[in-house]
């Protein structure tokens, strides 16, 4: 939700918040499809859903394996419970600028609790597979495929750079994409919000390699002031 407020309306506003922990909400462990698959991802939904009425969709990419994922069972750096269970499968994408597509995961959580939801991170592992593969990625929320529900303007929320080629079948790297660092990152019910992992920087057509993807967050604690709630400019 856009809010457009001055400093006196933000002050108001916090004062009548408190905080809550956050905690996972859905994930994607990525439990294997039959078979592999060489072409974009079609609106996979979450493997699982630990906050009922929260959905979600990854699309995109250059397609699933079904064997060699990571072996961490963790999502992302979160420390379980809960966790993932499944090691044999991950997703993938390239790097190289020849097909949007192939480049980029998209990445959709849906919230229709009836609540409000602060979102704190998205968290997954990557790794660079082949000396060919992303030696980058970026990760943005995505205005126009948001319905401009965390703000109109697309922002960058983790960008990485230089990384070391750490191979399949192993303890995939960790990374929390800070979504709490949007001015606004609550998340109204019936709303979406949706966000991008896009690899960078390869130097053939080795891809990268995703798993233990999952959204964290809490509820919204306090009342929004009437201003607030009207306020969509």
């Amino acid at each position: 939700m856009r809010r457009g407020l001055t400093a006196i309306i933000t002050a108001v506003f916090l004062a009548g918040v408190g905080t809550a922990q956050a905690a996972t909400l859905i994930g994607w462990d990525y439990v294997p499809l039959p078979g592999n698959n060489n072409a974009s991802i079609p609106n996979y939904a979450p493997d699982y859903i630990y906050v009922s009425g929260f959905s979600g969709a990854l699309s995109d990419g250059r397609g699933y394996e079904t064997f060699n994922g990571s072996t961490d069972l963790t999502f992302g750096p979160l420390v379980g419970p809960p966790s993932p269970t499944n090691t044999a499968g991950r997703l993938l994408i390239r790097g190289n600028g020849a097909n949007a597509v192939d480049d980029r995961l998209t990445i959709s959580i849906v919230n229709n609790t009836g609540s409000a939801y602060d979102l704190d991170a998205l968290v997954f592992d990557f790794s660079r597979q082949f000396a060919g593969s992303p030696q980058g990625f970026d990760v943005s929320y995505i205005a126009s495929l948001s319905g401009n529900c965390l703000g109109a303007s697309d922002a960058t929320i983790l960008s990485v750079s230089g990384l070391a080629q750490t191979g399949a079948n192993t303890d995939f790297p960790d990374y929390s994409a800070d979504i709490s660092a949007l001015a606004d990152h609550t998340l109204e019910a019936t709303a979406t919000a949706t966000f991008r992992i896009v690899g960078r920087d390869a130097t053939g057509t080795g891809a990268g390699l995703i798993d233990n993807i999952a959204f964290s967050g809490s509820e919204f604690v306090g009342t929004l002031p009437a201003t607030l709630v009207t306020d969509r400019s």
